[in-house]
């Protein structure tokens, strides 16, 4: 049985989007497509405009009975136990409400504090791809210190804050969340954006990422009602020991820090055409055996006209032949 020519093109197109999918799944991107590294030696000619397209954002704390009564009254609290009475973090971050997308890269400094946290609020978008470039030094020295950066959405600052809140104030026991696993933290704990942005005990970091969608948190809006609004992000250099079993040690001196982020446009396939894809997929699978199951049994189906075998005389037709000519 030979396949039809229009057969033959449906099956080599068939298996060409299988390839296709196959080349396009996780097991093989990651392979083919190496990871995303920056360009141009991390540098970009822009600034920032502050609450304009970037935000600050920075926990630290103060001793408001050290700064009203002074010393003395220090060491009689350490004498009481040297707990942290009347020391309370203190948030200097921006308090714009939001802040324009992010199109163009920048570069800026800052100084963590020690025992700090220090970190930019930015809104991330769709239809860019984001490099992130950060460098850290002891202050005012050469020396390298290897510092923790986060990237993480506006509900898990949140959550943040509060983990900073109750460090500061010795009630870390009572908010250790190292027993319950990484999966069922949320909502009760701050994570790093998609649970792998997190960059710990480095002193030079550089990645990249870049949104499929938009992220929604929910806030509240009038006498307890919430509505839907966009998520912003923060990229935050950690300062202080923040209870993660691998983030980097307390450093006990005053970090300088260098961040450039770089902005490139890149094409977005709509996430629609994943499932497009998956439907043709399995549409084929379906079809193909049909097809080949319909052609076989069309075979000897067709009207073909018929011809008269050649045969030999019979008698009947021997006898009636004059042989006369021959005598």
């Amino acid at each position: 049985m030979r396949a039809s020519p229009s057969f033959r093109v449906f099956a080599a197109l068939s298996y060409l989007l299988i390839l296709l999918l196959a080349a396009a799944s996780p097991v093989f991107s990651d392979s083919l497509i190496d990871g995303a590294q920056a360009a141009g030696g991390c540098s970009t000619a822009g600034s920032p405009v502050w609450d304009g397209n970037v935000a600050n954002a920075t926990l630290e704390y103060t001793n408001w009975e050290e700064d009203y009564w002074g010393e003395d009254n220090e060491e009689s609290n350490q004498g009481n136990g040297g707990g942290r009475v009347g020391e309370e973090y203190v948030s200097s971050s921006s308090t714009v409400n939001r802040v324009s997308p992010l199109t163009e890269g920048f570069h800026l400094s800052k100084v963590v504090a020690n025992g700090t946290s220090a970190g930019i609020r930015i809104n991330l978008t769709t239809g860019y791809t984001y490099t992130f470039c950060i460098t850290s030094s002891a202050h005012n020295s050469s020396n390298s210190v290897a510092v923790d950066v986060y990237l993480m959405t506006g509900t898990d600052w949140r959550w943040y804050e509060t983990s900073y809140s109750y460090a500061k104030n010795g009630w870390t026991e009572e908010f250790d969340m190292s027993d319950v696993p990484p999966e069922w933290r949320g909502g009760f704990y701050w994570r790093p954006y998609r649970d792998v942005h997190a960059y710990e005990d480095l002193e030079e970091i550089t990645f990249s990422t870049s949104l499929d969608h938009l992220e929604y948190r929910t806030e509240e809006y009038y006498y307890g009602s919430n509505m839907l609004v966009y998520d912003e992000f923060y990229l935050i250099i950690d300062g202080w020991d923040n209870g993660r079993d691998s983030d980097a040690v307390d450093p006990d001196v005053d970090i300088d820090v260098d961040i450039t982020i770089m902005v490139e446009e890149r094409v977005m396939v709509p996430s629609w055409t994943v499932t497009l894809v998956c439907m043709g997929v399995m549409i084929t699978l379906l079809a193909v055996p049909l097809i080949i199951h319909k052609k076989y049994h069309a075979v000897g189906l067709e009207e073909v006209g018929t011809e008269p075998m050649p045969a030999l005389n019979t008698a009947h037709e021997s006898a009636e032949k004059d042989y006369s000519v021959l005598e």
